[in-house]
């Protein structure tokens, strides 16, 4: 079960974690099946199958029917996982260890997309940084444009945006100490040419940059940079065990990125912000706040997910926690995301993913997505079942893909890569794909824009075999 707490209450609320049993069928699948097919009733000329009339349209990003519509009237999206693939030769490499699509940069009517290629961060050893590097790729013909390298496990993590600069920009952590002083980590702006625009450090905390995301604040983007291993000077002293963890704001003033703001665990053993969005206003302040990770305090491995305060405090408010059984909670919150999931409601809707979720007794262990209102409110779960018991699964990765007015949840794991959104307060699966590999831990993004060919593409980056490739979304009325 999922618990929700809300702070200074006693009230929880309890969310069914029963598996789903029955899965929609891929919308792509039903009509490829009855396509241009002959029947036991009728064996006779088909002028389709002969080529000599047009098909009925199927879900394949083509004009089957010949109507001058591509993938109409089958179903509120046409989605179609391509065969095309971006691959590096060598596959201990990292390619795909973070990728962030990007507005389209050298104006051929596709977005393009950052790839980088660095470490597993379990394997890091901070005090000894290898080289990583960052590719900017053209996102039609999946060529590299150019690519920029740098110490520190550079590309642990992207986020692209403003920050207070005229044009868009992207930003890259380095978390590996940096030579024989104290100073631990380092995050670096640069354009889309690859020059350096700016760059921050942390002179204590481990990891630093082990996560960045973007938040929208009046009209202005902020970084969002993580220090999970952040510790509070004096917290050794008095016999503290563990990292508060510290959230930095960040943003450009004149030509520097400077610190806007810091966030900081309330309590050692915290490390909070391990991952961490912005998301709407959850409590009615007019202040959008944040979803984030962390834990109950020190020595607890069972991880949290938080809807924590954006408002200007000087402690931690947290306004609600949500929790799961302390045998399955090691990677609660490995992915989270907001969006209109389902667009019958005034309200976003929050996702967070658990890739794995013991099986108790003789029951398989699964991966799952839990939803619930920006309140709160359970709204529901997508579960998978896991093929092998060391992997994980549905959960490790989420993106959300908004698409005329309707927002879908795109969710990935080992194997398995599910498209969902919400009805009648219920996970409903739209469609879902079981060709990627077993044994890998997918990363994904959407593409901000639509393609001049009616798709908005979802990036799904495979940094275990060094490979890249996508789904093509597309709204079933889209014109050739």
């Amino acid at each position: 079960m999922l618990i929700i707490t809300q702070d200074e209450q006693t009230k929880a609320f309890k969310l069914s974690t029963s598996l789903i049993s029955s899965l929609l069928l891929s919308v792509g699948a039903i009509f490829i099946f009855n396509a241009c097919q002959l029947t036991e009733k009728n064996i006779s000329y088909d002028a389709c199958l002969a080529g000599k009339a047009p098909c009925p349209e199927i879900c394949n990003g083509e004009d089957d029917d010949e109507d001058g519509l591509v993938d109409e009237s089958l179903t509120e999206v046409c989605i179609v996982l391509s065969s095309l693939k971006l691959e590096r030769g060598d596959q201990e490499s990292g390619f795909g260890r973070a990728i962030v699509a990007v507005p389209d940069i050298n104006d051929d009517g596709t977005d393009d997309l950052l790839v980088s290629s660095s470490r597993e961060p379990s394997a890091i050893n901070l005090d000894s940084p290898e080289e990583g590097e960052v590719s900017l790729i053209d996102g039609a013909s999946l060529q590299i444009i150019r690519t920029v390298k740098y110490g520190g496990d550079f590309g642990q993590a992207i986020a692209v945006g403003k920050f207070g600069t005229d044009e868009t920009i992207w930003c890259a952590s380095a978390p590996s100490k940096e030579g024989d002083n104290n100073t631990y980590g380092r995050v670096l702006c640069l354009n889309f040419e690859g020059e350096v625009l700016s760059s921050i450090r942390s002179e204590s905390a481990e990891g630093f940059g082990q996560w960045l995301s973007t938040r929208n604040q009046a009209d202005q983007d902020q970084l969002i940079i993580s220090e999970p291993y952040w510790q509070k000077e004096g917290d050794n002293d008095e016999g503290a065990v563990g990292a508060r963890g510290r959230v930095l704001l960040t943003s450009f003033q004149d030509s520097d990125l400077e610190i806007d703001r810091s966030l900081e665990g309330s309590e050692p053993g915290q490390k909070i912000a391990e991952k961490i969005i912005s998301i709407g206003d959850s409590n009615e302040d007019g202040i959008d706040d944040f979803l984030m990770t962390g834990y109950p305090g020190e020595n607890d491995v069972n991880r949290q997910i938080w809807v924590v305060s954006g408002a200007e405090e000087n402690s931690l408010n947290r306004l609600k926690r949500f929790s799961i059984p302390e045998n399955t909670a090691g990677l609660f919150g490995e992915s989270l995301a907001v969006g209109r999931f389902d667009p019958t409601l005034d309200s976003e809707l929050l996702a967070f993913g658990a890739p794995y979720i013991e099986g108790r007794d003789d029951s398989p262990s699964l991966g799952r997505v839990y939803f619930t209102s920006l309140f709160g409110d359970p709204l529901g779960t997508s579960s998978a079942r896991l093929q092998n018991e060391d992997e994980a699964g549905l959960g490790v990765s989420m993106v959300t893909v908004k698409l005329e007015e309707q927002d879908f949840l795109v969710s990935a794991g080992a194997g398995l890569i599910r498209v969902i959104n919400v009805q009648d307060d219920k996970a409903v699966i739209v469609d879902e794909f079981t060709s990627l590999p077993s044994g890998i831990k997918p990363v994904l993004s959407a593409s901000p824009n639509i393609d001049k060919d009616g798709s908005l593409k979802v990036w799904i980056a495979l940094p275990e075999i060094a490979s890249v490739r996508y789904l093509s979304i597309r709204p079933a009325s889209a014109t050739e």
